[in-house]
């Protein structure tokens, strides 16, 4: 729509200029200053809304666990002394959920606008918070422009799976796998006794078993 109206004005504009070198009337000159003017005024009108302008990103955090927050803070602020009738900020966020894209109109020169956004997590994962788009345009939308910020706009989050408390839960202390007596070495020195075994070289000699040595004549 703004591309057509666009090209209306350049139409008028072209038609203007060939009735005044035509024909010489001071309407044609005129009608061909107006459409010429705005044309020009609107273009530099945008393209000062898109670049006159500064974007500050705070993410209070990179790590998250399911079930947490990702908090930041965004602040967009009028560089130019001419006010902004209207400016899209919008943030192509992987983040499922995430919702900081604004639309801020009546923006004076050198004012600011912020807002905070939190962000609920529910799946685990790596996301990106960015890129960000800017989007903008003159007051008669003739020429709506976008500006894409640089990366250092993009932030990565990790979202960890949510780590849960096991009170209850007691690993058996020195039980060895299986719960069979193994004939090799022990790697653990325990007060639990599963079995008998045969002496093997390099076991501890407090371990050994003397009334079954003496049973059996060997060392156990």
């Amino acid at each position: 729509m703004a591309l057509e109206r666009s090209w209306v004005l350049i139409v008028i504009l072209t038609i203007s200029v060939l009735g005044a070198l035509g024909t010489g009337h001071t309407i044609f000159f005129k009608l061909s200053y107006l459409a010429g003017s705005i044309l020009v005024l609107s273009f530099l009108w945008a393209w000062l809304n898109i670049h006159w302008v500064k974007v500050t990103r705070h993410v209070r955090t990179s790590h998250v666990q399911v079930g947490g927050f990702v908090e930041e803070r965004l602040v967009l602020k009028n560089t130019g002394p001419l006010p902004k009738l209207w400016i899209e900020l919008k943030d192509h966020a992987t983040l499922p959920l995430h919702r900081s894209s604004r639309v801020i109109s009546n923006l004076g020169g050198k004012r600011q606008r912020s807002w905070s956004v939190r962000t609920p997590c529910y799946r685990r994962g790596r996301f990106m918070l960015g890129p960000i788009t800017l989007i903008s345009s003159d007051p008669f939308g003739l020429f709506p422009l976008t500006k894409k910020l640089p990366k250092n706009f993009t932030f990565p989050v990790v979202v960890y799976p949510q780590a849960v408390d096991l009170p209850a839960f007691q690993p058996p202390v020195g039980e060895q796998i299986g719960g069979d007596a193994l004939r090799r070495r022990t790697h653990y020195v325990t007060t639990n006794v599963s079995g008998i075994r045969e002496y093997a070289f390099g076991d501890s000699f407090n371990r050994i078993h003397w009334p079954s040595t003496a049973r059996t004549g060997r060392m156990m």
